[in-house]
């Protein structure tokens, strides 16, 4: 008799056990899949008066292309159409890569650089901005995973 009261006890721990792990799988799960890296990265340099914005770039992951886009916040009551701008990207290897674009203020408050971007060299690229306008209070990057 005392045989068959240790085995039945030993059941009743073991679905308490079960009950408890099926419990604790879903916050196991959600704490796993919150450790996954982003989908868009947003930066914001605020203005300094050099009218330089420096940005690091995590273009690492292989099985996306990137979406780059800017957008600033500009005061004042005559607000610039637009500005020009020189844009410096910098390869983890050293390689630079220079343009000039035009930042159409009076469209999106948000301006598309690249879209479906694959880097030649995955990793961390610095990207540089040297824009000047009156009542540009800085300069931010939005870097955004596509599927290639």
């Amino acid at each position: 008799m005392a045989a068959v009261r240790v085995v039945v006890r030993k059941r009743k721990d073991r679905r308490k056990m079960a009950r408890k792990i099926l419990s604790a799988l879903p916050l196991l799960m959600l704490l796993l899949s919150s450790c996954s890296r982003p989908m868009s990265v947003e930066q914001y340099v605020k203005a300094d008066g050099s009218g330089v914005y420096d940005f690091v770039v995590d273009m690492t992951d292989s099985l996306y292309a990137y979406d780059l886009s800017f957008y600033t916040r500009i005061e004042g009551r005559t607000a610039p159409a637009g500005f020009p701008m020189k844009v410096y990207l910098t390869s983890p290897s050293g390689q630079t890569y220079v343009e000039n674009v035009y930042f159409n203020c009076s469209e999106h408050a948000v301006a598309p650089y690249r879209t479906g971007l694959v880097p030649v060299e995955r990793g961390e690229w610095k990207m540089s901005v040297s824009a000047v306008a009156q009542g540009l209070c800085g300069m931010g990057l939005i870097c955004a995973k596509t599927d290639i």
